[in-house]
């Protein structure tokens, strides 16, 4: 026997390395989705991937020992031959799950590989030991332990790289597993040469010589078998994980879905065609309580406010004819309570049809109550609670756009008298509370035919649709006899009056802002007459309202640039008959030339709060001029009249003192005048009259006897001078008793150590007269008219000698 040389032809040997690349490649793909799985699948992968791995090992394995080209006859041991294949997938198998599943395994690629390697030892060795041949064949030791771990270092690469390249995705993903698959296809077969290139075949010399390979069909059948395998498996590992990422993605809207449906704020609940609750969610159930462990649709029905149950089930109806719906109803709720839900009904489309209805529903009574407490205060007042302007104009507009022939619509117009003297003597807070108190008022007058209104600051309206204008008539008289009686604030009695406007639809305008305007002229009349009444349109008393409000706007514009002139007039001493000061009067002249008398603009400023800057300007100019007088050597003492407003606002003291100090006049040269009734409240009269009396400024008390004074509050006031009113020095030559009142005045205030002062000496006769009474100063025409400050000579007083 001699040792046969072995030759192997040359196109089975590339199919073999295809096998093996191949082999490679399915092993690579199929740890991908052994990596990817979890469980049963997983284990499934791991016995399916390497039955392949197997399969594509052993098909390798044997198309190259088909491709043996020996110069004797072969033949196999089929049963061994399929021992083999079991080695091969084995191996793969164990390899696989000693990867995959012993996580916390260190070297587990190398324990892997070893089972792997063995497999692969086995099934080739075990194939070669299937051979039937004339002749035997022995290993060479170190070739064969070299295959051996050929083997196991290819089963190693094989595993790592497939493990490592799992996940990867992308075509460059695809190009590096293509590149390790030519690489471990020439590891794999190279430990299959490397066996072979081991083995020493020794065969009789006389044996049939053979050059080409017994087999060469049966090598392409199984090379055809092996590669169809690899190829399912690969086109199978590619499916499945499509169809894994199907699953998961439909999984994943699944759980998103179910998140969404399980742990939304709203409450959910999905009913079928037929209306029976298939499902809920907790917020369903905590909304309807005890009824959602029934699901049953027609108890949920019952918990809907009757009146909304029509309009729900008609969002139902076209919800399921693939319409979303939305509507608000009253849900009586568990523990007795109803709430407002807000409820969406969506169809449910399966295939493009109906299956079902959502109906996704929310708690809205707090954001209702807000919204309705926002509209409440978008459409009422915020300190009285009455309807606002907004809300009138909208009921106003409706009635007009409304209205036929025979309606008909009355609007009072009602704005308090010297409102905002009471904010200025006694507080804005008070004021508040005043009108609180008068919008109540208000309301009680009307009662329900009434619709009433604040327009703004102290500014109210009545609007009577429907009515006859008597009606309206019988509200405006019956609302100022309830305002002539005291009302109480604060424990403090105080009385108030209105003057009201009336405009009747259609009779004296057709539009909203017509009727305002001409009840609002209509007020003025009223204000104009004398204040505490009421005037209804007329187009003659129109005009006089519409030239107040001219004069007003005029009045204002002085006011702002100082349009008024100070003349004064003396005030003499009766007994010396020198001059002793002049008092400061307010002149006015219109940008038409008109002079209008202070008797008229006066009570407009006071009304509007215009006297505060007006007796400001007043104050500061008469100021300057007692300066001008005391540098050019003719001091004069000069008297200026205070209005109420300045008297109770606390702020006017500093004013004072601020104009003394620009000035520089000395206070002995400066003396207010004030009026009985700027000393309604004694307790601010005093705090002012004391203020100035700190400042060395002289209080005198003007027109005295015409106002509110008593002779207790006399007693209280540090005042320096009582000025006796005109009304009875003009009467004091003819009438005892006019004679008899100034000479108790004259003797009250001597006793109270104060001076006294006729006003409005006209003749001689009176002047004896007071002077024989004991006065002490007195002023009036008959001494001078009131002069600009350059008509004022050194002593302009005529003798007072009887």
């Amino acid at each position: 026997m001699h040792i046969a040389s072995q030759h192997y032809h040359l196109g089975l040997v590339i199919l073999s390395y295809i096998v093996a690349s191949l082999a490679s490649y399915a092993a690579l793909d199929l740890g991908r989705r052994v990596v990817e799985t979890r469980g049963s699948t997983q284990t499934w992968w791991m016995v399916s991937g390497g039955a392949v791995m197997g399969i594509g090992i052993w098909s390798m394995h044997f198309i190259a020992m088909l491709a043996l080209m020996l110069p004797v006859a072969m033949t196999y041991n089929w049963g061994i031959v399929a021992l083999s294949l079991v080695f091969a997938m084995l191996g793969s198998i164990i390899a696989l799950f000693v990867v995959a599943r012993l996580h916390r395994l260190r070297f587990k690629f190398g324990i892997g590989a070893i089972f792997m390697g063995a497999g692969i030892v086995s099934m080739h060795y075990t194939g070669m030991a299937a051979m039937r041949l004339a002749g035997s064949f022995s290993y060479r030791p170190l070739l064969f332990a070299l295959s051996c771990v050929i083997a196991v270092g290819a089963s190693f690469v094989a595993l790592t790289l497939a493990f490592a390249f799992a996940r990867a995705n992308g075509w460059r993903a695809y190009g590096i597993k293509i590149a390790c698959a030519l690489v471990m296809g020439v590891a794999v077969a190279g430990m299959h040469y490397t066996g072979m290139w081991a083995t020493v075949f020794r065969v009789n010399k006389d044996s049939p010589q053979m050059d080409i390979p017994a087999h060469g069909a049966l090598a392409i059948v199984v090379a055809i078998f092996g590669v169809m395998v690899l190829l399912l498996a690969i086109a199978t590992s590619i499916l499945d994980r499509r169809l894994q990422a199907d699953r998961r993605l439909i999984q994943s809207a699944d759980e998103r879905f179910r998140s969404l449906y399980t742990y939304h704020s709203d409450a959910i609940f999905t009913f079928d065609t037929h209306g029976n609750c298939l499902d809920m969610n907790a917020q369903a159930r905590r909304l309807i309580g005890e009824l959602a462990a029934s699901l049953d649709a027609p108890a949920m029905l019952s918990m809907i406010e009757e009146g909304d149950r029509a309009e729900v089930i008609g969002d139902y109806d076209r919800a399921i004819k693939g319409e979303t719906t939305h509507s608000e109803f009253a849900l009586h709720g568990p523990n007795e309570q109803t709430v407002i839900v807000s409820a969406i009904q969506i169809p449910i489309l399966v295939d493009g049809e109906v299956t079902g209805v959502f109906i996704i529903a929310r708690d809205i009574t707090r954001e209702r109550a807000a919204a309705d407490q926002m509209n409440h205060m978008a459409f009422h007042d915020a300190l009285t609670q009455l309807p606002n302007r907004r809300m009138f104009e909208s009921e106003v507009d409706q009635f007009i756009a409304q209205a036929d022939t025979s309606a008909e619509m009355h609007i009072l117009f009602v704005d308090l008298d010297r409102f905002k003297s009471v904010n200025d003597t006694l507080g804005h807070e008070f004021g508040d509370k005043l009108l609180q108190r008068v919008a109540w008022l208000i309301e009680d007058v009307v009662g329900n035919p009434g619709f009433v209104a604040r327009m703004g600051g102290d500014e109210f309206t009545i609007t009577l649709f429907n009515q006859p204008l008597q009606s309206a008539i019988d509200i405006a008289n019956t609302l100022m006899e309830r305002l002539h009686r005291p009302l109480l604030i604060e424990d403090r009695s105080i009385y108030v009056t209105a003057s009201l406007g009336i405009a009747s639809y259609p009779r004296h305008g057709c539009t909203r802002d017509m009727l305002l305007r001409h009840a609002d002229l209509a007020m003025y009349t009223a204000k104009s007459s004398g204040r505490s009444t009421y005037h209804v349109f007329e187009e003659v008393t129109a005009a006089t309202a519409m030239a107040r409000l001219e004069l007003e706007q005029e009045l204002r514009e002085a006011a702002e640039k100082g349009l008024f002139q100070l003349v004064y007039q003396p005030k003499v001493n009766v007994a010396s008959g020198e001059t002793v000061g002049v008092e400061a009067l307010i002149r006015w002249t219109r940008r038409s030339g008109e002079q209008v008398s202070p008797a008229e603009f006066i009570p407009i400023a006071e009304e509007t709060g215009l006297i505060v800057p007006i007796g400001e300007w007043c104050l500061r100019t008469a100021a300057r001029q007692a300066k001008r007088w005391l540098e050019a050597g003719t001091p004069r003492k000069v008297a200026v009249n205070l209005s109420p407003h300045q008297v109770m606002n606390e702020r006017f003291l500093g004013i004072i003192s601020g104009i003394l100090e620009e000035t520089d006049l000395p206070p002995e040269y400066l003396e207010v005048e004030i009026t009985e009734s700027a000393m309604m409240d004694a307790d601010i009269a005093n705090h002012f009259l004391s203020g100035c009396r700190a400042l060395g400024i002289e209080v005198s008390l003007d027109d005295f006897g015409t106002g509110y004074s008593s002779l207790s509050r006399l007693t209280r006031l540090p005042l320096n001078l009582v000025k006796i009113d005109r009304s009875f020095t003009q009467h004091v030559s003819t009438q005892e008793k006019a004679r008899a009142l100034v000479r108790s005045i004259i003797d009250i205030a001597h006793n109270l150590g104060m001076r006294c002062l006729a006003e409005g000496v006209e003749t001689q006769e009176q002047l004896a007269v007071i002077q024989s009474l004991g006065c002490d100063e007195a002023q009036g025409f008959l001494f001078s008219r009131p002069v600009p400050p350059d008509a004022l000579s050194h002593n302009m007083a005529p003798s007072t000698k009887a």
